[in-house]
């Protein structure tokens, strides 16, 4: 049960890694325009 859920964590975390140095444009827009288009 550990040992899955710690694999599945790192697969999304290298995932989310991967896309956001591979595609940092989209990141760093969505970072910069969301609190600019989501009224706290």
């Amino acid at each position: 049960m550990a040992m899955e859920e710690a694999q599945v964590k790192r697969a999304k975390a290298v995932s989310v890694v991967l896309v956001a140095f591979t595609r940092p444009m989209p990141v760093i827009a969505t970072i910069t325009f969301l609190p600019l288009i989501e009224p706290r």
